[in-house]
């Protein structure tokens, strides 16, 4: 899983299977709620893969 945060700071993330998906999804969100165009390739290459199963540290 790869995860995103919003470009423009509004706090929204999305998280996807895929650098590309996430890209695309951040892509859109730019489009309709910050009138901001991203390419979704760039997009992607900023996710960070999280790992649901590593440790926490409490």
């Amino acid at each position: 899983m790869f995860k995103l945060t919003c470009l423009s700071g509004c706090g929204y993330d999305t998280t996807a299977s895929s650098r590309e998906d996430v890209g695309v999804l951040v892509m859109e969100h730019m489009a309709d709620e910050h009138d901001t165009p991203v390419d979704p390739l760039e997009a992607g290459e900023l996710a960070l893969k999280t790992y649901d199963d590593a440790p926490r540290w409490n």
